[in-house]
């Protein structure tokens, strides 16, 4: 159990809050790091101790409530939604597909020979982005969900009559070194 117990104090509820906020929202310095709005909270900290206490503060059941509360506020206040977010993802990578011609210091086409011998202008496109466009919208659709299907001998069900705890642990440690192995493989 947490050293902030189930039901933290007034007190120490008002430092969580403290502390989400300045996770949240706070300057440049501690903004997203654990340990640094912890030593922030409290300045006398070992700067060791910080990053536990702050992972605690952070994970924290109150901590975790709060900052969902705070975040569902912030989207809210912006009319964030998932459409929108989708919509943005869509038009960024369909305006970073787009051939864009490439020009010299004076605003003129750079030109290039083609494999004919012909003086074409050169054109370019952002690949980067519109693959981590289409990276992020994949993973929103779930297309890199990895499903390991374990069985028994020559596939059948795995047997599990008779098994000690020990065996059972072995036995489910060799099969995610063996899936292991062969994903490293592929």
């Amino acid at each position: 159990m947490s050293r902030l117990g189930a039901n933290p104090t007034e007190n120490t509820k008002a430092k969580m809050r403290h502390f989400a906020d300045l996770y949240l929202g706070g300057p440049d310095e501690v903004r997203s790091d654990a340990a640094a709005c912890y030593r922030a909270l409290y300045p006398k900290s070992a700067h060791h101790s910080s990053r536990g206490h702050g992972s605690e503060y952070l994970n924290h059941p109150y901590t975790q409530a709060y900052i969902k509360e705070k975040m569902e506020a912030m989207t809210e206040e912006c009319d964030i939604t998932v459409k929108y977010i989708l919509t943005t993802i869509t038009d960024t990578i369909e305006r970073c597909r787009q051939a864009k011609p490439v020009l010299d210091r004076k605003g003129d086409p750079v030109l290039v020979e083609t494999e004919d011998g012909e003086m074409k202008p050169a054109y370019t496109f952002d690949a980067n982005n519109v693959l981590r466009g289409a990276d992020m919208l994949a993973k929103y659709k779930g297309m890199y969900a990895e499903k390991v299907e374990l069985t028994g001998k020559d596939g059948g069900p795995i047997e599990m009559k008779d098994i000690s705890d020990n065996e059972l642990a072995r036995r489910v440690a060799f099969m995610l070194t063996k899936a292991a192995k062969s994903s490293e493989r592929s």
